[in-house]
């Protein structure tokens, strides 16, 4: 009994600290979509390089906030494992995907002309000589803020699941092999 009720608390401090890195994380990547969408009404090359560059921020900030918060539980615990430091990682990578997904929703709802909107409605362009009059039809006047479920889940997952594959090869290094001997 002891030994669950050890197990339960430790799960609950992981899930604790999770949800607060998992804040900071999304507030990150919130940000560069929030700079982006800024962006995104400069014309020319301009906006296309600045775009880049948030991207690039966002890209590399995500992996290093990520990792410093895997680093510091891992430093903080001496005895964590991998898979203690994945845990927190997949479970940061959860909070943060949610709070991105919530935000990239509203933007798209209540945001008329966003930058998915005006992505998506070029590749309809592009793609519309492909597709045969009924999917045409089907499509005509379709936005995606018509689909504000399918916005938030295919932003939840493209974020989700790039946070496990990241937390899955950070946590390989993390805590290091000092804690983890083979």
């Amino acid at each position: 009994m002891a030994l669950y009720m050890e197990e339960k608390s430790r799960n609950k401090a992981l899930w604790d600290l999770a949800s607060k890195d998992g804040i900071a994380l999304g507030m990150l990547s919130v940000a560069c979509f929030a700079l982006k969408q800024l962006l995104s009404g400069w014309e020319g090359a301009l906006s296309t390089v600045a775009g880049g560059a948030v991207w690039a921020v966002q890209f590399a900030g995500a992996i290093l906030l990520l990792r410093a918060f895997m680093k510091k539980f891992a430093a903080e615990n001496e005895d964590a494992s991998t898979l203690d430091t994945y845990t927190l990682g997949k479970r940061i990578c959860l909070f943060s995907s949610i709070i991105l997904a919530v935000a990239v929703t509203a933007v798209v709802v209540y945001y008329p002309d966003n930058i998915l909107t005006r992505q998506f409605d070029m590749m309809m362009e592009q793609y519309s000589s492909m597709m045969d009059a009924s999917s045409k039809e089907t499509l005509a006047g379709t936005t995606l803020a018509d689909s504000p479920g399918v916005v938030f889940f295919s932003q939840f997952i493209y974020a989700y699941v790039y946070g496990l594959v990241l937390s899955a090869i950070l946590s390989r290094r993390i805590p290091g092999p000092k804690s983890n001997p083979q």
